[in-house]
């Protein structure tokens, strides 16, 4: 905090220099350089924190996004449905069943890019579900499908790599021995509003953690 302080004093006092001086130069320069030296000094002294605070950050963004990105789906609302796979495998071998209140397209399948995909549509409201696998029985997994009526953790995937469970995270990742990848269904992305006005929930995350900081600055007297 002492240095941070000491820091910008440094940098108000060289723009005030450059201005005072800026038909000189020689000084003008100086002046600037030194201020620059001193942006560096500042970054040297606010990125610690500002790295340690990046991990708590990223889980409580990952929450949020779980639960005000997207909404479920609505009756007769189509949705597109992704299965990746990561082994070369005859995608002629993949079913996907549904439960009652869901019906699906015949499979499109991409075998140059290891994919399959689906349209699914609620026919009922409720939560659904969609098990996928193969014919012989073995791989399979289930996956609900939510209504639009739902409130909480939407969780719109299910994947294998430890980084995309981290960011998307509701289901437990796929085993390493799977051979999928990703099991995701394409939401409905929706609004939150705050004080009348609809924006996306993350612009009211960093509009919130603005004023939040700002707030806490003054009270608790933290150079920032």
């Amino acid at each position: 905090q002492a240095g941070l302080k000491k820091t910008k004093k440094k940098i108000g006092s060289l723009i005030l220099e450059a201005v005072l001086y800026r038909r000189d130069l020689k000084v003008s320069l100086r002046a600037q350089a030194k201020m620059l030296g001193q942006a560096f000094v500042y970054l040297g002294y606010a990125l610690p924190p500002l790295l340690i605070l990046t991990i708590p950050c990223l889980v409580i963004l990952a929450q949020l996004n779980l639960r005000y990105n997207a909404r479920g789906l609505e009756p007769g609302e189509r949705a597109l449905l992704t299965l990746q796979l990561d082994k070369p495998v005859d995608l002629r071998g993949l079913t996907l069943q549904t439960s009652p209140g869901l019906s699906a397209t015949p499979p499109v399948r991409d075998t140059e890019g290891n994919r399959v995909f689906w349209r699914i549509e609620p026919t009922s409201a409720g939560l659904q579900n969609v098990k996928v696998g193969f014919m012989d029985g073995s791989g399979v997994f289930t996956k609900e499908v939510y209504d639009s009526d739902f409130r909480g953790k939407l969780s719109a995937g299910r994947y294998k790599s430890w980084w995309e469970s981290f960011f998307y995270p509701g289901d437990a990742p796929f085993p390493k021995d799977c051979a999928f990848s990703e099991f995701y269904i394409r939401y409905p992305e929706i609004n939150q509003r705050l004080l009348g006005v609809s924006m996306h929930w993350l612009v009211i995350f960093l509009i919130v953690s603005i004023l939040s900081g700002l707030v806490a600055a003054k009270l608790f007297k933290i150079e920032i």
